[in-house]
């Protein structure tokens, strides 16, 4: 209803080539299109290699946003099992009394990721 809270995840973005293990600076932003709210709100930064993000992507940063609007958090990119494309995602954890979760999530600008274990293009010299 029109007096519900409604968290939207308006945008998220990052780098355009990373590495694992980089530490990495992450931009999004929350907004309420409902009734009124107060923080914190929940949000999970991911990595997916398809054009849906799910919490069954990779996880790249959680964490509490005390206040509405757009955020900078540096995250460190985890263990991936490929190099290649990826897309940025998040998801906001809905609120008590939100009814309408379907803009809770969005999907990101793709980026490359070039290297899973520390050195370029993911190859090891023994």
């Amino acid at each position: 209803t029109k007096g519900d809270p409604d968290l939207v995840a308006m945008g998220v973005s990052g780098p355009a080539s990373i590495e694992v293990n980089d530490s990495v600076m992450i931009q999004f932003n929350i907004a309420n299109e409902g009734g009124s709210v107060q923080g914190p709100f929940a949000y999970k930064v991911y990595l997916s290699l398809d054009n849906v993000i799910e919490p069954t992507d990779f996880e790249v940063k959680s964490g509490l946003a005390n206040s509405l609007g757009a955020k900078s958090v540096y995250a460190t990119i985890p263990p991936l099992p490929a190099t290649g494309a990826y897309r940025y995602g998040m998801i906001v954890t809905g609120m008590a009394g939100e009814t309408d979760l379907s803009d809770n999530k969005i999907l990101g600008n793709t980026v490359m990721v070039t290297s899973i274990d520390g050195t370029p293009g993911g190859v090891t010299s023994n």
